[in-house]
């Protein structure tokens, strides 16, 4: 029986496996001091151990614990492409991100068309638009950074699937998405001061994703009022603090535990929240507006309790931190 896992941790798996063959499980303790530091390699340490723990104590699963340890897996990836001296490792893996976002976005593309505009359908292979979007944030900033390299066909396919790209993003309707690009083309114009893209300055570009997401807004407004109720109503977003507010009073420190969210949540809603769970599960049978709290934050919070809440910040902060330094005092900021 294979597990079920998604392709990222398949990947991350099969990655780990070949760098553990290679250096025969020598030399990642010293590179992992050298590109992290201490205090981020005990903070994530802190944080997945106690997660694991978390999760066996209650009864939980480990499967959303071992998805942030691919996080931190792939951040030590990426510093290593840093650390390279040569551009080629970063230049595959700004080609494999460019290629599989193209993909994956005409997938998308087709998906938009097919349901006649409605953004919800607009997830390829994610089962979900937004963790679909954020999928897509990365491989466009990959297909940016590729046309930095020289050459026709890294510039051709830099700007093919910027462009394919960029339409599926808007097509999926995921504003945290947005704002998350246009935040990462301002601190990459502020912090490294790169000089031009595609023979444009950054300033031009962050307009360029400005005027994609006013144009993205726009046509929000002339889709039916059923689509566009069921994008901002904001008495859901409401509910789901509701009920993350109840659940964090009644399980304050180690929250519900990782992976129970899904089979405890009725236990904490009620009136008009109790009555669209109940009708998820009689008319789909599987959950849909209650398939997660839609705040990231919360969503810990609920899971891990208060304690595993400050580990993850205090993990996530540590890993964020470096980056900006790193790339404020990079003798090659452009490339980074």
């Amino acid at each position: 029986h294979i597990p079920s896992m998604s392709p990222i941790a398949y990947c991350c798996a099969a990655s780990f496996t070949a760098m553990m063959i290679r250096l025969r499980g020598k030399g990642i303790g010293p590179q992992l001091r050298e590109l992290a530091g201490y205090p981020l390699v005990f903070l994530w340490g802190g944080f997945l151990i106690y997660g694991l723990l978390d999760a066996y104590l209650l009864r939980g699963t480990t499967h959303g614990v071992l998805r942030w340890g691919e996080t931190f897996y792939c951040f030590f990836l990426a510093s290593l492409a840093i650390a390279e001296t040569g551009d080629e490792f970063p230049r595959m893996l700004m080609i494999l991100l460019s290629f599989l976002g193209f993909l994956l976005s005409a997938m998308a593309i087709i998906q938009f068309v097919k349901s006649r505009g409605d953004y919800f359908s607009v997830q390829a292979t994610f089962k979900q638009h937004n963790p679909f979007s954020a999928y897509l944030s990365l491989c466009f900033s990959a297909s940016l950074g590729l046309s930095q390299f020289p050459g026709k066909r890294p510039a051709l396919l830099a700007k093919v699937s910027g462009a394919v790209i960029l339409t599926a993003l808007l097509c999926a309707f995921s504003r945290g998405a947005w704002i998350g690009i246009a935040s990462g083309v301002i601190l990459t114009s502020f912090l490294s001061r790169p000089r031009k893209l595609f023979g444009w300055s950054f300033g031009r570009w962050f307009f360029l994703v400005l005027a994609a997401m006013c144009l993205g807004m726009t046509a929000f407004s002339f889709l039916p009022s059923s689509q566009r109720r069921k994008a901002l109503d904001s008495s859901g977003r409401f509910m789901y603090l509701q009920a993350g507010a109840n659940i964090v009073k009644h399980h304050p420190l180690f929250g519900l535990g990782p992976g129970n969210y899904a089979k405890e949540i009725p236990k904490y809603l009620s009136g008009e929240s109790l009555a669209m769970y109940q009708g998820e599960m009689n008319n789909k049978g599987i959950l849909d507006f209650w398939q997660h709290l839609h705040n990231l934050y919360l969503q810990i919070l609920v899971e891990y309790g208060i304690i595993g809440f400050i580990l993850w910040m205090l993990a996530m902060i540590a890993m964020v931190g470096p980056c900006f330094h790193r790339l404020r005092h990079s003798s090659n900021a452009e490339s980074f």
